[in-house]
């Protein structure tokens, strides 16, 4: 019985642990998942919400049934570009550490009410158009949006440390330079990411017809 309580002791010391060291990861992979449950749930019917959602869908399938690679190309990389720069500026701000899962709650609700609205639509073809056209490139750009806003978080709690009582005031000169290159060669897979939507577009939609 005494071994047994030893046993479960280590293992909830093992989960706070786990907890402590990766608290910022689970928030934002938490917010990501609730933004993607709330766009699925909840971009079907005539609610405000769902026709914005039917219309960035529309535009969103519209401009990879008809525009060149270049086109798409700009486009994904502009949206994906624009998540990632709120990101870093919100990070060298105090407010980063509340806004930043935010944002990322906000990508799901954007992944999710997409996928929700291309299945209810397309049935089989659009479960096909998720697993091929969109899935794909969104995975690469979550865990490097992921990684940009786990530094962020990070950033962000460093300041306020600093405007907490008796704390000694740091030079943040090493912690931003190493944040703004980071994000430097976050660019490559958000490129990356673009190059893939902009070639799984061209060369698959021809086989959805989904206009």
């Amino acid at each position: 019985m005494q071994k047994g309580r030893v046993v479960n002791l280590g293992r909830l010391k093992s989960v706070i642990d786990f907890l402590k060291t990766n608290w910022c990861l689970l928030t934002l992979s938490i917010s990501f998942v609730l933004g993607l449950l709330f766009g699925t749930l909840y971009s079907g019917g005539n609610t405000n919400f769902a026709k914005l959602c039917a219309k960035i869908t529309d535009s969103f399938i519209e401009l990879r049934s008809s525009a060149e690679f270049f086109e798409i190309f700009k486009d994904s990389f502009l949206m994906n570009s624009a998540f990632l720069i709120s990101i870093f500026i919100f990070g060298i701000s105090i407010t980063g550490v509340t806004l930043v899962p935010i944002i990322m709650f906000f990508k799901g609700l954007h992944f999710g009410s997409l996928a929700s609205i291309i299945y209810s639509d397309f049935a089989l073809k659009g479960i096909a158009f998720n697993a091929l056209i969109l899935i794909p490139p969104s995975v690469v750009f979550v865990i490097f949006l992921i990684i940009s806003s786990k530094s962020a978080m990070r950033l962000s709690l460093s300041l306020i440390a600093v405007t907490l009582p008796n704390n000694t005031p740091k030079s943040f000169s090493f912690l931003f330079n190493k944040y703004w290159k980071q994000h430097i060669i976050l660019i490559i897979p958000i490129i990356i990411a673009a190059l893939m939507d902009a070639w799984l577009s061209v060369n698959l939609i021809s086989h959805f017809d989904l206009i």
